[in-house]
């Protein structure tokens, strides 16, 4: 994964609020929530809601279907894929990294 899509995708889940609409909408999995119920749920203004959904969506976190008159957001399992390789990916370097003996001590100095 690109350093700069990985770090959009983190900035994207960074913000509190943003975090808890988009566990709001993996708890309705995988039916969606639409998005009544989590300005409800969360007693959030409605221009307030769009703006996270609009990050979440940019983001790929999350998609959007439309039934009839009703919208539906749901979570992006592919992306939350994505980003538990690209962890794991990080975890493996560091791994390897300690097992190689590639880290160099460092020597510590207490400042006063």
């Amino acid at each position: 994964m690109e350093i700069n899509v990985a770090a959009n995708a983190f900035l994207a889940l960074g913000q509190e609020l943003r975090l808890k609409i988009f566990h709001r909408i993996v708890n309705a999995w995988p039916l969606g929530i639409r998005p009544n119920e989590l300005k409800i749920d969360l007693a959030i203004p409605q221009a307030t809601l769009s703006f996270h959904l609009k990050h979440l969506l940019q983001a790929k976190f999350i998609s959007v279907e439309k039934e009839g008159t009703s919208l539906y957001y749901l979570a992006n399992k592919n992306k939350l894929q994505e980003m538990i390789t690209e962890l794991q990916h990080i975890e493996e370097k560091m791994d390897q990294t300690t097992q190689v003996g590639q880290a160099k001590p460092r020597i510590k100095v207490k400042l006063e």
